[in-house]
């Protein structure tokens, strides 16, 4: 099991540059977790491609559907008050928006209260500094 922020998800259901290297993690990943907002990032990033005229509107179907596939079966990490304080730790820590230091709490609390591993996938490169300031091992 992986933790996927949505930089890393996005690229797994659009083509993008990250896609070559996101697409072979997913492969060896089984059980992917989430944070409970990434579906919302997903449709945020989609909906604006396809606005920006990125995506046409079979494109932006086909995106949807493949996000709705792959969120369904991965496993959501719900909001909670460790959660918010981790996070609320990470942005004094780290230089990070809300929002990511939000993934970054919850990709650690779903490997437990004490993990020794946490695996994160991003394609974000603030996250990802912080993600290895934190001790993850960070995919691609």
């Amino acid at each position: 099991m992986k933790f996927w922020d949505s930089s890393a998800i996005l690229p797994l259901v659009i083509p993008e540059p990250g896609s070559q290297r996101c697409l072979p993690v997913a492969a060896n990943d089984p059980e992917i977790s989430v944070w409970w907002g990434t579906p919302i990032e997903i449709a945020s990033a989609l909906s604006r491609r396809y606005r920006d005229g990125s995506l046409n509107v079979v494109e932006f179907a086909a995106a949807r559907r493949e996000a709705d596939r792959l969120l369904q079966r991965s496993n959501e990490i719900a909001p909670s008050e460790q959660i918010r304080t981790s996070a609320m730790q990470l942005v004094r820590q780290h230089p990070l928006r809300a929002a990511d230091a939000a993934q970054l709490a919850a990709a650690m609390f779903a490997f437990g209260p004490s993990p020794t591993v946490v695996e994160f996938v991003s394609m974000d490169e603030r996250l990802r500094a912080a993600a290895l300031a934190e001790g993850a091992i960070v995919y691609p």
